[in-house]
């Protein structure tokens, strides 16, 4: 699977996947995956554990953040034994969910540490669909979505605790329900060929996309990019590139860099040495910062540089 190529697609049949992990860096481990399968729009099984992480205790915010405690997660099951579960679950269905490269990173991961082969498969992000459906909206968190499908699908979706795997799923499959029609209304039947016929019949519009003189420098912005859409701000030195250089490699992906932290960033990205600071403990101003918008409900997320390089592949 390529670091960031999802389609627009609109499935009678598909599975629905969220994970749990102990943060978004290379390092970091799955700790719940939930899923459901749909068959003609409608959810006939679901799928569901807690992973037990190679290395306890888990930090103590993803504790606050998800509910799952490290205690519990001393009794869960093990990765190889969830993740032939998994892969025996979905089968050769495709693979919907609410950023779900990111999700995917994490589950081909597990499974390449087991031993475990996951066949390719079709993905479709509900975040990038909905920049297409709600291009206007200010927010794209999946709680921002489920907001928008209930605004215009005239009903509300059950409400429960958040940032749980299958709850999340649950979320996810009642907001591409509603999305595929919209989706379908824009681009016709086909919408990934709809959508790459339409791009084709008018010059390409990026987001906007500085940070001082910054401008693309490629031809094509691929839009399936996780990151494409999206405000970014880099903290700390980075291991593998100058300042410059990466926020020009997130200008390429269609991204709008910031220099503050605020409630309105989607990615603060930590150098490496900010993230090992934070393993240990000793968190800048701009990581606190973060944490506390995320405790207050932001749906700003922290991934580190080295996430940051593998999610956007070989972009220049």
């Amino acid at each position: 699977m390529g670091a960031t190529v999802t389609k627009l697609e609109a499935l009678d049949s598909y599975v629905v996947l969220d994970t749990e992990t102990t943060g978004l860096d290379l390092t970091c481990e799955l700790i719940e995956v939930g899923a459901v399968r749909v068959s003609e729009g409608q959810v006939v099984d679901s799928f569901d554990s807690l992973v037990r992480p190679e290395h306890l205790p888990i930090p103590h915010f993803i504790e606050t953040f998800t509910g799952i405690s490290s205690e519990v997660l001393k009794d869960a099951p093990l990765p190889s034994h969830v993740m032939n579960q998994l892969v025996a679950f979905v089968g050769d269905n495709a693979v919907v969910g609410h950023n779900v490269c990111f999700d995917m990173r994490f589950v081909r991961k597990a499974c390449n540490s087991c031993g475990i082969e996951l066949p390719r498969m079709t993905l479709v992000d509900t975040k990038r669909i909905s920049q297409h459906v709600f291009p206007s909206a200010s927010g794209r968190s999946l709680s921002d979505v489920v907001s928008l499908c209930e605004e215009c699908g005239g009903r509300s979706c059950a409400q429960a605790f958040s940032h749980r795997a299958l709850y999340d799923v649950e979320k996810t499959q009642f907001a591409y329900e509603v999305m595929k029609p919209l989706l379908v209304e824009l681009y016709g039947s086909n919408p990934e060929d709809g959508f790459r016929r339409a791009r084709a019949e008018r010059k390409a519009s990026y987001p906007s996309a500085r940070l001082g003189d910054l401008e693309p420098t490629v031809d094509e912005i691929d839009e399936s990019n996780p990151f494409y859409g999206m405000t970014l701000c880099f903290t700390g030195k980075l291991d593998s590139m100058t300042r410059a250089e990466a926020a020009q490699k997130a200008v390429n992906c269609g991204a709008l860099v910031k220099t503050s932290v605020t409630k309105k960033l989607d990615y603060l990205v930590l150098g490496k040495t900010d993230f090992i600071a934070n393993i240990e403990g000793n968190k800048t101003s701009k990581l606190l910062k973060a944490e506390k918008l995320i405790s207050d409900g932001a749906s700003l997320q922290v991934i580190s540089e080295d996430f940051f390089l593998q999610m956007i592949g070989g972009i220049e």
